[in-house]
């Protein structure tokens, strides 16, 4: 069960792609389909099969309003006045919730005991509302149990500071025909007399101090060199930052905010690669994802 229709071919495209795999796991192979009112054949199938079957439905097939929608409740004729959602609940269907957090409405969660589910299985890397937990698959897990090809890990280390400690954060370095420029993340003292966290371009010479508009916190850091081969950056008071790390004045808060920008920007940057070799990121088959089941 997905909250959408483009998850729901998403799904079904990783169904075949796996439908092998799980056949040398079962011995047998899995049947299945995507739910559509109009082809109830397929619904016969699914309930009269001992077998292993597998319906693919999204919420708006059974939670919306619409005329198509609402045909999942009717007695239809050409379904020997059955209602399609009666057939269904006398399989003590198992439900998968995939991305659940997005499926918690009323009306949805409301729909899901029409169904007489015999247990739901929620399965997503970002759950809203906590339950059972019964399963967690983490990246490393993924890895060592070679559902995944490799993983990227990107660190962040905070260095410490004699004194005073002003905030730095060198994000990274950007390398063109033109002097190397450091991407770095610092304090500015705003004309209100705020003072908030900024991303700055800065190049060789640059001083600090003046950056922030005067903090004394950075005084004596004028950046000195910009090393593109290390990605460092050195100032002139001596104290050297690489790319990925940060200052000890940072906040768990701020961490995270810090890592999940790093993590979109390795998926763009790694989009560029593919593209670069004529590979279009949709070309590409999609992996599981680490995630857990409640």
């Amino acid at each position: 069960m997905v909250p959408s229709i483009a998850i729901r071919e998403g799904v079904h495209k990783s169904l075949q792609i796996t439908a092998e795999h799980f056949a040398e796991t079962y011995q047998k192979k899995a049947r299945f389909f995507v739910y559509n009112s109009k082809r109830l054949h397929e619904l016969e199938s699914f309930s009269s099969d001992a077998g292993i079957n597998i319906m693919v439905i999204n919420t708006q097939a059974f939670a919306a309003k619409g005329k198509d929608q609402r045909r999942i409740y009717m007695e239809l004729d050409d379904f020997q006045s059955r209602r399609p959602i009666d057939v269904i609940s006398r399989n003590r269907p198992i439900l998968i919730l995939d991305e659940p957090q997005k499926m918690e409405g009323k009306a949805t969660t409301k729909s899901l005991e029409e169904f007489n589910p015999l247990m739901i299985l929620r399965y997503s890397a970002t759950h809203k509302t906590q339950h059972n937990k019964v399963h967690r698959l983490d990246a490393l897990d993924a890895f060592n149990q070679k559902l995944v090809k490799k993983i990227a890990v990107r660190g962040i280390q905070t260095r410490g500071l004699a004194g005073t400690a002003p905030y730095l954060y060198l994000e990274g370095i950007e390398v063109s025909k033109k002097a190397p420029v450091a991407r770095v993340e610092m304090e500015v003292k705003l004309a209100t007399g705020e003072i908030k966290r900024q991303l700055k371009r800065l190049e060789f010479g640059r001083d600090l101090l003046t950056v922030s508009n005067g903090l004394q916190a950075y005084s004596g850091f004028t950046i000195s060199q910009i090393d593109a081969n290390k990605d460092a950056v050195e100032f002139s008071n001596g104290f050297e930052l690489r790319a990925g790390e940060a200052t000890q004045d940072i906040s768990e808060e701020h961490m995270r905010r810090i890592q999940i920008r790093e993590t979109i920007r390795a998926h763009f940057e790694r989009e560029q690669q593919l593209y670069s070799q004529g590979i279009k990121v949709s070309d590409v088959p999609s992996k599981l994802k680490p995630a857990s089941k409640t």
